[in-house]
């Protein structure tokens, strides 16, 4: 799942995405046909500068009319656009605990 995919509201960890993973790969398709995009390393060297870091625990507050969307890290409020979204693979926090 990735962070365009969870639900308002519902606290999620942000997941590591190694380099050359399948799930990251550029031109991979993904649901409904669409290639899921990955950050340059400068761009996911500004995400980890604002917290989206693995093991980060976020939510969605809101969605916006662009389809980006203002997400909760801590007491901060970033809102990001929905290739950001679609590069940030993440699963629901209660299940990284069951499964961690």
């Amino acid at each position: 799942m990735t962070l365009d995919d969870a639900p308002v509201g519902q606290p999620v960890v942000v997941l590591p995405s190694p380099a050359g993973s399948a799930a990251l790969e550029p031109g991979r398709p993904r649901r409904r046909g669409r290639a899921r995009p990955v950050p340059s390393p400068a761009m996911a060297r500004r995400l980890a500068e604002l917290g989206f870091r693995a093991g980060a625990t976020l939510s969605v507050l809101n969605r916006t009319s662009g389809h980006g969307a203002v997400v909760a890290l801590g007491d901060d409020r970033v809102a990001v656009s929905r290739d950001i979204l679609r590069a940030v693979p993440v699963a629901l926090a209660h299940e990284a605990v069951a499964h961690g």
